[in-house]
């Protein structure tokens, strides 16, 4: 019987995994080609920029990941990239806090690419009381359906 053997697995929560149905049988059936040990191997870098009241965040994402087929492998990629900015009152107390994010990922070996943009306007009431309203958009390549949505939703906290 066959198995697989995972090495440094947990970044990449985005990306799908390379076992599918098939690939499952094979790591189960005694005599099929399935490797013994794969490999994944991803990185990951990150950044913040704090400017005043406004932060700049952006993080980037590679993997490269052997499938059960001996000599294969997927490899996807990620990027994010954040700003908001914090308006306050004169005691430093938040009032308002407009984001905007861009995110693109690849899936199916980098075959599929997606990408999505979030509007986010904040506004805080009290320290905990708050309320936003947020536009979230995808679009996409293969069978990645393109959506939208329109957030607006109140937090209260105790």
């Amino acid at each position: 019987v066959s198995t697989a053997v995972e090495r440094g697995t947990g970044c990449l929560t985005q990306y799908p995994s390379s076992i599918d149905a098939d690939d499952s049988q094979k790591l189960t059936d005694s005599g099929s080609e399935a490797i013994e040990e794969r490999d994944y191997k991803q990185i990951g870098i990150d950044a913040q920029a704090d400017i005043g009241n406004t932060c700049v965040q952006l993080a980037l994402v590679s993997g490269t990941n052997d499938t059960t087929t001996p000599g294969t492998e997927v490899n996807n990629d990620a990027v994010s990239l954040q700003a908001y900015h914090v308006i306050k009152t004169s005691t430093g107390a938040p009032t308002w806090v407009p984001l905007i994010r861009f995110d693109s990922y690849d899936k199916n070996n980098g075959a599929e690419t997606i990408d999505e943009i979030t509007l986010n306007l904040t506004r805080y009431f009290n320290q905990n009381i708050k309320g936003y309203i947020e536009y979230w958009d995808r679009s996409g390549d293969g069978s990645t359906a393109d959506d939208d949505r329109i957030t607006v939703q109140a937090v209260v906290g105790f």
